[in-house]
């Protein structure tokens, strides 16, 4: 084979390779669009035929994500986030858009504040929603995919699996916290007279008979995730470490923004406004819903 021959040949295999990568790369957070289930009560099945087990079952109206649409079956997204098949002829799929809902928003190149940025959008531009992954939105902008933090546009998919809350249960867990404030931070301590921040959390719900994970990283696989949009009174809040490559804190969300935590040795437990904090906002990753 000649050298121009070989060189084509590396090349069109390159670029090919990197479309089957990056097919591959979508396929795993991509979605079709929110689904309307139409049939009055409607199987969801572990496979794509009538001979696997129904997964449960979902009525009219129910909206689910639709990560793929097949001819005859769809693979859809549960609200409690299980994956299951539906028949199309019961589901009825439209596209959905997002509302900026920040001033000036950086649309970045992957997931993550270290993605690169590829554009600017403003408060009150819709764009299409295409996907979702933890706290990052997938839109489509200027003709590519890139990503918007959720806290800055309105979601349509994480709008339609809001996570159920028991808004007096909340209540509670945010009246138990309140009455540790001013108690002194200790690394490794679970309480009741002094706490690190994920034994502050884990000590607050055990209160109330639900068992956390003991760290803060930990309590990330905890109830459901919700995003900050959409944080009610007794929700978890979990933060990046100072390196932003792992979640190093925890704390409860009481309301209005603001969450109670076991913050460090010279503070102890007190009260923290998430948006007047330049540590805080900047590193906010998720809440939990437990209750």
């Amino acid at each position: 084979m000649s050298f121009i021959k070989k060189i084509t040949s590396k090349l069109i295999y390159t670029t090919l390779t990197a479309i089957a990568v990056l097919s591959c790369t979508m396929s795993a957070f991509a979605y079709d669009g929110i689904g309307t289930v139409t049939g009055s009560v409607v199987n969801v099945r572990s496979g794509e035929s009538i001979s696997h087990s129904v997964i449960t079952t979902v009525s009219k109206g129910t909206e689910l994500n639709v990560i793929s649409k097949g001819d005859v079956w769809s693979k859809v997204q549960l609200p409690d986030g299980r994956e299951g098949y539906i028949i199309n002829d019961y589901l009825s799929v439209e596209s959905k858009e997002g509302v900026v809902t920040g001033s000036a928003v950086n649309v970045r190149k992957t997931p993550g504040l270290d993605g690169e940025i590829i554009g600017l959008v403003y408060k009150g531009q819709t764009l299409p929603v295409v996907g979702r992954e933890t706290e990052w939105v997938n839109v489509e902008f200027n003709g590519q995919l890139g990503w918007i933090s959720a806290q800055y546009i309105s979601d349509a998919f994480a709008q339609s699996l809001t996570a159920s809350y028991n808004q007096s249960k909340g209540e509670q867990i945010v009246s138990e916290a309140m009455k540790h404030v001013g108690k002194p931070y200790v690394y490794g301590a679970s309480g009741p007279s002094a706490f690190d921040c994920s034994g502050f959390t884990s000590y607050v719900y055990k209160q109330y008979g639900y068992n956390l994970n003991r760290t803060a990283a930990g309590q990330n696989s905890n109830g459901t995730q919700v995003s900050r949009a959409d944080l009610k009174p007794g929700d978890v809040v979990l933060f990046y470490d100072r390196g932003y490559s792992s979640i190093g804190h925890a704390g409860i969300y009481i309301g209005n923004d603001q969450f109670v935590h076991a913050n460090n040795a010279s503070t102890g437990v007190i009260v923290t406004t998430i948006s007047n904090s330049p540590y805080y906002s900047t590193r906010f990753v998720c809440g939990r819903r437990i209750v």
